[in-house]
């Protein structure tokens, strides 16, 4: 609980900057609000338990849907939510092969810097930090659950293809770190960006 109170009042003092910083900066077709939409691949880390394992399957479909505020050329805020996706793994116990799966999402807030090489084209980069979590199932000792929530450092690293001046395609790699005490993920993704 004191976690989602932390990201809450961080969330709330980065808002309460950017609508200061919005109002003292002069206007440009790269400030102000944006919002989007990402689709790609997640690709999962996952620990050796300590029974054998026959099979791992840690890579799915991914999205993020996110929000932020250009508070000039260079930096702004950004937070969204990323489906990371779901992964599995067998394993063999006394009993008989079993299946122990995973989904993994997050929560995030983060400052995002923006480097333009011209016009059209400019390379993106986000640091922030995040609330991962990973729910499923557990059919291995207790000792080996993928399962559990945890707050880490987000990063991530990008461009942009400016195709309107309220429309650019995007390209991104993020990593989320520690999405549960004992898996990392990381994705890339393709979307598009609307400001506003």
């Amino acid at each position: 609980m004191k976690s989602k109170r932390k990201i809450a009042l961080i969330s709330a003092t980065a808002l309460m900057l950017a609508a200061q910083a919005a109002q003292a900066a002069p206007q440009s077709d790269e400030l102000g609000a944006y919002g989007g939409l990402s689709v790609g691949r997640s690709s999962f880390r996952l620990p050796s338990p300590s029974v054998p394992v026959t099979g791992k399957d840690s890579r799915d479909t991914a999205y993020k849907l996110y929000g932020g505020y250009r508070l000039n050329e260079h930096f702004g805020v950004e937070a969204g939510y990323a489906r990371l996706g779901s992964f599995s793994e067998q394993a063999t116990l006394a009993t008989g092969s079993v299946t122990q799966q995973g989904k993994a999402s997050s929560v995030y807030i983060a400052g995002t810097g923006r480097y333009a090489l011209s016009e059209q084209f400019a390379l993106l980069g986000r640091l922030g930090v995040a609330r991962n979590k990973v729910s499923g199932s557990n059919l291995l000792p207790a000792g080996d659950s993928l399962q559990g929530s945890i707050n880490s450092l987000t990063w991530g690293v990008g461009a942009e293809v400016k195709l309107a001046k309220n429309l650019a395609l995007t390209a991104d790699y993020d990593n989320y770190g520690k999405v549960s005490d004992k898996v990392k993920a990381s994705t890339f993704m393709l979307g598009a960006r609307l400001s506003f």
